[in-house]
Formats: structure tokens, sequence, C-alpha cells
């Protein structure tokens, strides 16, 4: 079989040639009646990060999507192929050791497609920072200390350090807000809470490292035979120690400061163990033992007078008239507690307001270590008053006197 080849015309060529500088696209013979501009998806991103005076700083990354640069000398940048549509753009002078003061500007823009979006002036905000000076408490210093902040109410370090050969730290590109300042090194340790404002440097001037104690033990059950894989918590929010005991149940709590602390035992299956008053003295170590029971169980099902389920029937726990626990229901009428420490307990039953029945609590009943306890509960009508309401008497007007 002969193949021909056509010849395009000049005309037709130049016309490809000029379809595909202005559209994007290449057309064949075939389909140049047919063929459509190809649809943009992208569009460009340009602006300027600045610092406070209005200059432009140079060397902050900056995103949209995965459309990426630097800012150049001047703190302009230009964005190609960003994504169109609403985007969040990220400056960040994490990436530059050069800007160490600097933190991240984030805003939503909106990126039209095949066009431009000039953001102008950005401020890149400046952050704020810690610094102090560690330690031994005999006018030594504590070089290569530890340091780590961590937000309040965390437990997850935003910045960590190490002291110099002068014991002294400096953290930076910190949020407003407040912080714990944990310091530790040879056998010593202290804490502090601080305030942080962003464009300033707090000192936290000299800290003092406490040496530090220990707290050893080992967790049993009922029976003392040791517990594996309980947890040890020492202290309360913000900074809590916690260990896991090993398989002959026996834990360790190092570099613990001095102090007076509680302390939790737990596992799932068990009781929780609480024991207040343990006191830490550097130096030395603590003892202090945990007793985990097997915890017990309640199940049971919410009837109405029918004798069928109640769904969605509150049920509260009760110990000596207060609420420790609690669930709802299921579709028929079925709830289980589960994890309840062994000891006397009543149940209370609520039904939701729509089915007209009312609540009811349960005589009081025992439950065992590693025990279930099978309890139903019978809903009943709501009560209703027995007599009717009372009428205000008629008022009494007096007429005007001849």
């Amino acid at each position: 079989m002969r193949v021909t080849h056509r010849r395009i015309p000049a005309g037709i060529g130049l016309f490809l040639t000029f379809a595909t500088l202005l559209f994007g696209f290449v057309a064949s013979p075939a389909s140049a009646q047919t063929a459509g501009p190809r649809i943009a998806t992208t569009g460009q991103v340009s602006g300027r990060m600045v610092d406070g005076s209005g200059n432009g700083i140079a060397g902050v990354a900056v995103f949209v999507g995965a459309s990426g640069s630097v800012t150049g000398p001047d703190g302009s940048f230009l964005l190609l192929g960003a994504p169109a549509g609403t985007q969040t753009f990220v400056a960040t002078a994490a990436y530059n050791p050069a800007l160490p003061d600097y933190g991240e500007y984030r805003t939503t823009i909106v990126v039209p497609a095949g066009g431009s979006y000039a953001m102008g002036d950005r401020l890149l905000p400046v952050r704020g920072a810690l610094t102090g000076v560690t330690t031994d408490g005999g006018g030594g210093f504590v070089a290569g200390a530890a340091v780590t902040v961590t937000p309040l109410g965390q437990t997850v370090a935003v910045a960590a350090t190490v002291t110099g050969s002068d014991g002294s730290f400096l953290v930076r590109r910190l949020l407003s807000g407040l912080y714990i300042v944990s310091v530790s090194g040879s056998g010593r340790t202290a804490s502090r809470f601080v305030s942080v404002t962003e464009a300033s440097v707090t000192d936290l001037g000299a800290i003092a490292l406490d040496v530090v104690g220990s707290v050893h033990g080992v967790v049993r059950d009922a029976a003392s035979a040791p517990v594996a894989g309980a947890v040890v918590t020492l202290g309360t929010a913000p900074s809590p120690v916690s260990a896991t005991t090993a398989a002959d149940g026996s834990y360790t709590l190092p570099s613990v400061a001095p102090g007076t602390y509680t302390a939790v035992a737990s596992k799932a299956g068990s009781t929780s163990d609480t024991r207040a008053g343990i006191v830490v003295v550097g130096g030395s170590v603590t003892a202090q033992d945990f007793t985990l029971a097997a915890a017990g169980s309640i199940t049971g099902q919410a009837k109405g007078p029918s004798g069928t389920g109640v769904a969605l029937a509150r049920i509260d726990l009760l110990r000596d008239g207060v609420v420790v626990g609690g669930t709802y229901t299921g579709p028929d009428g079925r709830y289980t507690l589960v994890d309840v420490a062994p000891g006397t307990y009543q149940l209370r039953a609520t039904a939701p307001a729509a089915t007209g029945l009312g609540s009811t609590v349960v005589p009081p009943f025992t439950v065992g270590a590693g025990g279930t306890v099978t309890q139903d509960i019978a809903l009943y009508e709501a009560r209703r008053s027995r007599w009717p309401r009372r009428r205000s008497p008629p008022s009494c007007r007096s007429s005007p006197s001849a």
C-alpha cells in the first residue's frame, strides 16, 4: 500500500503557527475546524514582602499551592503557574537562617485563570523572642542544657535549643502567648511560665537549676500480681511527666524537680489509682506503688410501659448521689457502662421528652471487681398533677361613690 503525504499549504501552516502562539494549542488540518482553545487552569501572583518600615525583604519563601518562589533583593516575587481559584498564600522566613526574627504571613487570595493577581506590599511579621541564662544555683553556668518552649496547655514543644558555654540561650520566632520554658542539664532542671509578645524580646534573667530527684515503684493488681503496660502520670497540666510499666510492673520517672505531687496509675479495663502528697527531694529516689482493681461493667435495657426498648434515654451512673458516668440507650433501648470501679451505685434513666415518659432511679446495687451487673430499667408515663390549677380570684373593683 502506498502512503501519500500531503503538503500543508503555506497559508494553513502560517495559521497554525499563529494559533499556537495565540491560543496555546496545535491544530491538525483534519481538526482545525473543530478544536477549541485550551482552558487555562493556572494564573500568576505577584507582590512584595516588606518590613515595618516598608523596606523589601529578600530571601522570603512564598507559596501558592505547588507553585513556589523566593523574594528578590527588593522583596518582590512572581509566582507562575499558581493554581486558579481560591487559594492560600503563604510567605515564611523559616527556611532562611539569615532572617531569624521574621515569622510567617498567610492570607486567602483568588487567582484568576489565565490572569494575574497583584498583591502589592505585604508585611512579614516579626516574631517574639526569649532569652535567659542557666546557673547551677552556686553562681556557675550550666552549658549544654536543653531548653524547650511549650505553649501553655499543650504537650508538644514549638521551639528548642541548647545553652552556650556561658549558660545563655536565645529562642526566636515565637507567637504572642503564654509558654512554659523547661531547662534540664547536668542532673538539674527548672521551668518557668512566661508571656511572649511579638516584635519584642523577653528576658528571663538567671534561671537556677534545681538538683532533680526521681520516683520509682511497682503497679500491681488486687491479687498483688504485677501489671504491665500501665501508665503512671505525675503532676498535672501543663507539664506532667509519665512512664509505662515494664513486664514486672515497675516504672521510673527520672529528672523530677523537687516538690509535692499527685500521681495517677491507669490502664484500660482497670480502675485508676490516685496518690496525693508524693514528696520528691533533689538527689534522692521517692518510692510509690499503686494498686489497680479490675473494672466492672453495667448493662441492661430501658423499657417503656409496653415492655419495648426506649431509644436515646439518658442513663446516669450515680455514686453517693453524684453523677460519675453515663451514656445513652441505643435504638433497642440497650446500654452498657464499662470501666466501672467496684462499689455501690444507682442508675437514673430519663426518657426523651417526646416519648411522654418520665425518669426512674434504680435502688442501690453493687458492682464487683471484674464483674458485670445486668440492670433493666422500667420507664413510666410522666406524672401529672392530680389537682386542677388554682384559678386566681376575680379582681374586686370599687364603684365610685355618689
